[in-house]
């Protein structure tokens, strides 16, 4: 790094990499035809629209002026690069967001890359990361076994979720509820009597959550099978993938089209995020939202209201920011990390939707930044893109590995300049209005009606059941037989298995009546769950979903098991916490003690002996053994604080994973074990009574747990 860039970085408040990376996109921009011409016709003025691009280019030609006032971060940097290279601040800026959003003028990386610790906390790994890409660092490679265990336990919830609204009413018309709040309507429907506007807006939610979470499992079940092939087939690192997808296009296609579809539900849920954020209580009057006639929502800021009470927090002006200029997730919720762990009052802003909105896109925005952001996804889009250019015909390669539809339903509109993978995210996008069309058409409007108005009436709560599967059932017929009108000829069902829906004549198609007739015990077949396949390891970080593997029948109590997954004791402390973000950047290697998954176990094992507090909140959350007889003297299902829950689940070895909103992910220690996911309460973090059978019974569908899985330990000093 050259002497000058070192001194430069002293006066501007920043480091050597970033003082270098600013006098090149000075001199790009500024100095050469090419970068001015680049800068005018580039995206980071047409988002902006003709006006407001106006402005901003008589801006740059303005001449030299100091920034007064009290600047920090970026701006005081580009403050003071400005003054020196005697241009405007509004130029620096501006020629600071062209190149980074291009990804121009970038000095050579030489500082090694950063590697993420297991356990450690989504956000501490995103900020550590981002400060070591800003300070030189290289691109650190992507991390499988993250990426593996999003995959995995997001398919698994969004499975578990789609079943549980068919079988529970109460979280089916909750969640109805609580998302047609946040709908905005169409035009035609403003001028409506509030009847006829709340019953729309039910019946929007209801089509849009269905899109939403049919989506949601094409991907992640794409995603899962997609590390299930990589394990069979011995790919279990970015270099072979990468040596096998350069002589394999087909292979490299799957990749890419697996990755663009996360990224197409991204923007989906950010799309969803805007809506509901924009109408809750605190950040309503902040924003102006509307539909156009062509179905989009918009969301924009009310200028009028800003310029009258403007912002309370630092907080306020970034959501409103975000959801209004279409600012970058990453941004978002690094930003807002920073903000609330200074004032985590203002969580209190966001309300419980909100919550688990931020939470299912956290996740998302996780998962591609891991891809995004690495040598190997930045090498993987190269190839892709030279492929594209060599060979036209290369267009057909995606239509092979997108949810089963037929190429000839397709319409492929223009390529956006925003997405990262092209070509293969416009065919994405295709196939999702494709199925967009099915879903938005769907109109279950009466049988929808009739359950909310049984609820309402505690007279008519017999008819629920048979209400409940009518509507359902109406809902399954329309879903079918929209799919096979998009199938590939001679392949009926394939995009009904995509989008994960049953069969309306299939008889163990879930219901609620058939779970009451269950609970009742009026079924000739106890209740019973199918337990989830386990993974199956493999080395170098292998990633599997095959069958059941053999469990161990040893017996250990969840302190011991703790211990016993390492030769020292700084090793289980290690794996049962969430560690800090670490400022060094230097730091390349796994720190002493520090756990791989291969160094766990295989399996789980099939029980575990407790201290009684923690015991308690098992037998709390879980269901007594199949045949067994009820325990009068067994706790009642009351409420849990959600922090004694996840001590319990830390005291018998698993990690747990906080990502910026409410979800949150416990890898199991073990091999063979499938990670989980929740949302954590908001924003009084308290499980339910409905909550805690949710927990349970996904509980016991992953790991086969029931009460009878945990019992005491009645020896001294096990800890509580």
């Amino acid at each position: 790094m050259s002497s000058i860039h070192a001194q430069r970085a002293k006066r501007w408040d920043t480091n050597p990499w970033q003082a270098e990376r600013l006098a090149n996109a000075f001199d790009y921009c500024h100095k050469t035809d090419e970068g001015r011409h680049a800068l005018r016709a580039g995206r980071s003025l047409r988002t902006y629209g003709p006006q407001e691009s106006r402005k901003k280019l008589e801006a740059c030609a303005a001449p030299a002026r100091r920034k007064y006032g009290t600047p920090y971060g970026n701006a005081k940097t580009w403050n003071e690069a400005a003054v020196e290279f005697g241009i405007s601040y509004e130029a620096m800026k501006l020629y600071h967001e062209f190149t980074a959003l291009n990804e121009l003028c970038q000095p050579p990386r030489q500082k090694p890359a950063p590697r993420r610790r297991r356990g450690e906390s989504s956000l501490a790994w995103a900020a550590r990361r981002h400060a070591s890409l800003l300070e030189g660092c290289k691109i650190p490679d992507v991390d499988w076994e993250t990426t593996r265990a999003i995959a995995i336990s997001e398919f698994d919830k969004v499975c578990d979720i789609m079943e549980s609204l068919r079988t529970q009413p109460e979280i089916f018309i909750e969640a109805t509820l609580r998302r047609s709040q946040s709908t905005i309507l169409s035009p035609g429907v403003l001028h409506e009597d509030q009847e006829t506007r709340e019953f729309t807006q039910w019946h929007d939610a209801v089509r849009s959550r269905t899109y939403v979470f049919t989506v949601a499992h094409a991907t992640w079940k794409d995603a899962a099978e997609l590390f299930e092939h990589l394990a069979r087939t011995g790919l279990t690192t970015a270099s072979s993938i990468e040596r096998e997808y350069k002589k394999n296009d087909a292979f490299m296609w799957r990749l890419v089209m697996c990755f663009a579809k996360v990224d197409f539900l991204g923007g989906l849920l950010w799309g969803h995020l805007q809506q509901i954020l924009s109408w809750t209580e605190h950040f309503r009057p902040y924003c102006k939202r509307w539909r156009s006639q062509d179905g989009r929502a918009h969301v924009e800021r009310n200028k009028a209201y800003i310029a009258k009470a403007g912002f309370e927090h630092a907080v306020d002006e970034l959501v409103v920011r975000s959801i209004c200029e279409h600012q970058h997730a990453g941004a978002f919720y690094n930003n807002l990390t920073t903000l609330l762990a200074k004032d985590p009052s203002q969580a209190k802003k966001f309300n419980a939707e909100a919550f688990d909105a931020m939470g299912d896109l956290a996740i998302v925005n996780e998962f591609m930044e891991n891809v995004r952001e690495s040598a190997f996804g930045q090498a993987l889009r190269a190839h892709m893109k030279s492929l594209l250019a060599k060979d036209s015909a290369q267009n057909l390669g995606p239509y092979r590995h997108i949810c089963s539809i037929d190429p000839g339903r397709l319409k492929l509109t223009k390529q956006p300049e925003r997405s990262f993978w092209g070509h293969a995210y416009v065919v994405v996008d295709a196939a999702m209005t494709a199925w967009l069309g099915v879903t938005g058409s769907m109109n279950v409007g009466a049988q929808l009606d009739r359950v909310f108005m049984i609820t309402v009436d505690p007279r008519a709560y017999p008819y629920l059941p048979l209400a409940f599967d009518e509507l359902w059932d109406g809902m399954d017929k329309h879903l079918w037989h929209g799919s096979l009108a998009l199938d590939i000829p001679g392949q009926a069902g394939t995009v009904a298995g995509e989008f994960g829906l049953t069969h309306p004549k299939d008889p163990r198609r879930p219901s609620y009546m058939q779970k009451m007739l269950r609970l009742a015990g009026e079924s000739a077949e106890r209740e019973t769950q199918q337990l989830r396949a386990q993974t199956t390891p493999a080395p170098a970080q292998a990633v599997h979903v095959p069958p059941v593997a053999s469990v161990d029948s040893t017996v250990k109590s969840g302190h011991a098991y703790v211990k016993e997954m390492g030769t020292k004791e700084s090793k289980s402390k290690t794996r049962a916490s969430v560690p800090e973000a670490d400022t060094s950047l230097e730091q390349v290697d796994e720190e002493p003690g520090e756990e791989r998954l291969e160094d766990f176990p295989l399996d789980l094992p099939p029980e575990f002996k407790l201290g009684r507090k923690v015991l308690k909140i098992f037998a709390q959350i879980l269901d007594p053994d199949p045949g067994t007889q009820s325990d009068e003297n067994a706790p009642r299902k009351g409420q849990i604080r959600w922090g004694d829950f996840e001590k319990a689940m830390r005291r018998i070895g698993f990690a747990v994973i906080q990502t910026a909103g409410s979800s949150v992910r416990f890898d199991p220690p073990a091999q063979t074990a499938r990670p989980i996911s929740f949302h954590r309460p908001h924003p009084d973090p308290v499980l339910s009574p409905i909550l805690i059978r949710w927990i349970g019974g996904r509980l016991r569908r992953c790991y086969g747990w029931t009460q009878a899985t945990f019992s005491r330990l009645d020896e001294p000093n096990v800890p509580e």
